[in-house]
């Protein structure tokens, strides 16, 4: 799966190299929010409030209509947590507040997985040479990255990991970390950071892993419907298994789609004579779910 990311600092869409260097801003948060909805779920981080510089709330509640969401960034409390899931949030993104003087904060994660679930929590474990990094990035644990994955396992659905070292570089993700990663949990792993081609994309899939996409994708490197079609599993099955239903959930018919028609439904908004407004892959019927507008 590839989730595209909405990175918020003061208001605006921005990307930064490292966590610090601004090398790209939009202000169309809802109108990107529209468009990446037809492609899966959407990441939605607040960099001012990840980094201690106030909070983008109006404009996540506005844009969380719009999409399966997952919000993180500055998510401190767990009542931040839960009127994040009542707005419509999906799932939530736990960071620093995941880890508390070079320590699990386990009292703290214990208290959100009775009070929002754990289906519903991904904790970022953001790493900058094998050791964790909290508040932005800007402060040092003694953290091994693969030890926390291993204690925050029981708190955790899924894991994102962002090897800093890369972040916004285009310079390709650490492959080597990423396999490491996940050989150390059976939780699914969503990784960020470097990943700059399609090949990249394809091969993070076949590690079994989802891509976030940032500067890749804001800068034309890589497209979300070419990233949606080659991530899927053609080698073992070629056509491609099809669901589609209606907006309320209402099977309608199963299919199969190939490689040429799946573009053409990202392109045209039209699949099997049915007009889209979303694709998602459903991982247990190892197939392409559909909805479209009736």
């Amino acid at each position: 799966m590839v989730i595209a990311s909405i990175d918020m600092m003061q208001g605006k869409v921005v990307q930064l190299k490292q966590g610090r260097e601004k090398v790209l801003e939009r202000d169309d948060a809802v109108a990107l929010a529209k468009e990446f909805d037809r492609y899966g779920e959407i990441a939605v981080i607040d960099l001012d409030a990840a980094m201690g510089k106030g909070e983008n709330k109006q404009l996540i509640r506005d844009i969380l209509q719009y999409g399966e969401f997952r919000v993180g960034g500055g998510i401190r409390t767990v009542e931040r947590a839960k009127e994040l899931a009542a707005l419509g949030a999906k799932k939530v993104i736990i960071g620093s507040q995941a880890f508390e003087q070079n320590e699990i904060h386990h009292t703290f994660l214990q208290e959100l997985v009775e009070s929002v679930g754990q289906a519903q929590i991904i904790i970022a474990v953001d790493s900058l040479e094998r050791k964790i990094v909290t508040r932005g990035w800007k402060h040092q644990t003694d953290i091994p990255l693969l030890d926390a994955i291993t204690e925050l396992e029981p708190y955790a659905s899924e894991f994102l990991f962002t090897c800093v070292e890369r972040e916004g570089t285009m310079q390709g993700a650490d492959f080597a970390q990423i396999h490491d990663v996940r050989q150390a949990t059976d939780r699914q792993i969503t990784v960020a950071g470097g990943i700059a081609t399609l090949e990249e994309v394809v091969k993070a899939a076949r590690l079994g892993v989802d891509v976030q996409l940032g500067m890749a994708l804001y800068t034309g490197k890589i497209t979300l419907a070419e990233a949606f079609v080659e991530c899927l599993n053609w080698d073992q099955t070629d056509p491609m298994p099809t669901m589609i239903q209606d907006e309320q959930g209402q099977m309608l018919m199963d299919a199969s789609s190939t490689r040429e028609t799946l573009r053409q439904a990202f392109e045209t908004g039209i699949i099997h004579e049915q007009k889209v407004m979303r694709m998602r892959l459903d991982r247990e019927q190892g197939a392409v779910l559909v909805t479209v507008e009736r």
